[in-house]
């Protein structure tokens, strides 16, 4: 698409900056992610018209070690890793989101968020996942808390 001279003298006169954000990344096969590169040649005044963040795990970055990811690896401005989180800290991000919906008593069970941490190893979607899985396991078995047999159920799966 060539930008219209009026999204260009947004882009240029406010500083305006387009962007794409592809999630899950590492999940395209090899031929998409080399043609995602061609997203970023467009150039309003020599400015980038479109910028594009991909995020995805480790594999991405993998990738683009690959000879047919060559160009999109070297345009590659920053790169962002997300260290595990420490069990202290898996147990404090489910309360934090737990406490942000309104909950004031604890709904996991200690051993249940040890669990948890254990499958997930502390990867924080995982940690997401899991417990809102076990949540709803919990929920559906009409208990007041989660605990340990739900994780189980769901990571057992």
């Amino acid at each position: 698409m060539v930008p219209t001279p009026h999204y260009g003298g947004l882009h240029i006169s406010q500083q305006m900056c387009s962007s794409t954000f592809v999630d899950e990344s590492h999940l395209l096969n090899n031929q998409i992610l080399a043609e995602m590169r061609l997203l970023t040649n467009f150039h309003i005044d020599s400015l980038n018209a479109l910028t594009v963040v991909l995020c995805g795990d480790e594999t991405l970055t993998r990738k683009f070690g690959l000879s047919m990811l060559e160009a999109l690896a070297n345009s590659v401005t920053i790169t962002i890793s997300v260290e595990a989180l420490a069990k202290d800290e898996t147990f404090s991000y489910i309360e934090t989101r737990l406490a942000a919906c309104g909950v004031k008593n604890p709904l996991f069970t200690k051993n249940a968020l040890e669990l948890i941490h254990q499958a997930a190893g502390g990867i924080l979607r995982t940690v997401g996942t899991i417990a809102n899985s076990a949540l709803i396991k919990a929920y559906l078995s009409k208990n007041q808390q989660v605990e340990a047999e739900h994780v189980h159920s769901v990571i057992g799966r």
